[in-house]
């Protein structure tokens, strides 16, 4: 027997009897044993093909019955080679050979593995092999809602920057709380709910309740006394790990926050009525026309920077002030439709916010909202119009008047 045969028998004496002297009798159970062993090493170190194997044996057997491919894998190769009993000395000798240098190989460890991260690499980084696609762990899947830097110590705050469109009731619903959260949290920033303005940055709290912050004195055991609520519950409502807590810190307490502060509208002061004649100019402050009034645009519209006080032209009662999203003047954004005694109606469109509420009455000259570019617009603008009748009765632009017609 060659050195090299020696050593095969050696290292299959050693791996199926553990003991390398002792003589081994391959049988058909026992040679189906070792081929689906050897089947599992080969599919864990490179998911290799057993066809090389089976060329290595065909010429060993050219009298064999049947084709020896092993479509089942080399377990089923072996259930095979138990039906054509004159070839198994000779196939079986293959095997042994075969199995023998699969196990003279050093064992595959998950670190090994091409199909597994490097866990030595840095967050998100990943093995070099260019064919294979690595979905980053779930904890390394950033928040796509989150829109800016919580508070220092603060879990589950963020800061919310307002856009164009945006109202307090449209934000609460965004973050899922309630606008009474919302308004407690920001009272500072937002004095009342219609002083709302683009570029406003506004405190989200994770979850309903009141927002505090922590003092020296504060404990988790006191919060939750002075609340009526319980410990666990702040520690949930905040993702606090532990009852630790640090002055400065901003926590939400779950708890029903405090209604919304009645604002009596002040009366009008001023010429709060509309008799006929000129209108102001609705824009206060530098101002161009950028376009003039047509059939196809049925008003002017005065170039502006966005924020620039937008102001009503005559007295009269708002009819209408938000976004625009149904009936006649959709793609408006942010609009207020005053009515001036049934006369006359004015309409002033895509502001970044308006400081009125329906039923108001306001007086001339009396700032109603700011120029923004809401809605179908091109550029920061004060869309201006002016109607003898209800703004877009039955659809249409009939009873629109040209603007300048009322200005000085």
């Amino acid at each position: 027997m060659s050195s090299q045969t020696d050593l095969v028998v050696r290292a299959l004496r050693r791996l199926i009897t553990k003991d390398p002297e002792k003589p081994i009798r391959i049988d058909v159970e026992t040679l189906g044993a070792v081929a689906r062993g050897v089947e599992s090493r080969l599919l864990a170190l490179a998911r290799l093909s057993v066809a090389p194997f089976v060329e290595l044996l065909r010429p060993l057997a050219p009298s064999a019955p049947a084709p020896l491919a092993p479509a089942g894998g080399l377990g089923a190769f072996a259930g095979r080679l138990a039906r054509h009993r004159q070839v198994i000395s000779l196939a079986g000798c293959g095997l042994v050979v075969a199995v023998a240098a699969v196990f003279a190989l050093p064992p595959v460890s998950a670190a090994e593995s091409p199909l597994v991260p490097d866990g030595s690499a840095e967050p998100g980084a990943f093995m070099p092999q260019p064919e294979v696609a690595f979905y980053q762990p779930d904890g390394m899947i950033y928040n796509t809602i989150q829109l800016g830097d919580g508070p220092a110590g603060s879990g589950g705050y963020q800061w919310y920057t307002v856009v164009g469109g945006d109202t307090v009731a449209k934000i609460a619903s965004r973050f899922h709380i309630s606008i009474e959260t919302l308004y407690w949290a920001n009272k500072n920033r937002l004095p009342n709910l219609d002083s709302i303005s683009i570029g406003l940055r506004l405190l989200i709290p994770p979850v309903d309740g009141i927002t505090m912050v922590v003092t020296a004195e504060d404990t988790l055991s006191s919060l939750a006394k002075k609340y009526k609520t319980s410990t666990q519950a702040i520690m949930i409502a905040n993702s606090l790990p532990d009852e630790n807590i640090t002055p400065k810190q901003i926590l939400v307490m779950p708890v029903d926050p405090p209604a919304l502060p009645v604002v009596r509208k002040p009366s009008c002061v001023g010429n709060c009525s509309y008799t006929g004649g000129t209108l102001l100019v609705p824009v206060k402050g530098y101002y161009r026309i950028s376009q003039y009034y047509s059939s196809s645009h049925p008003a002017i519209d005065f170039a502006a920077a966005t924020g620039t006080p937008v102001v009503a032209a005559a007295g009269g009662k708002v009819i209408y002030a938000g976004w625009k999203t149904s009936g006649g003047g959709q793609g408006g954004g942010i609009v207020v439709w005053i009515d001036h005694n049934g006369k006359l109606y004015t309409t002033y469109n895509h502001l970044s916010a308006e400081f009125v509420n329906v039923g108001q009455t306001v007086a001339a000259g009396q700032r109603i909202g700011s120029v923004g570019e809401t809605g179908m617009a091109t550029g920061p603008h004060l869309h201006f119009e002016v109607w003898v009748c209800y703004p877009w009765t039955n659809g249409n632009t009939g009873c629109a008047r040209n603007p300048l017609n009322y200005l000085p």
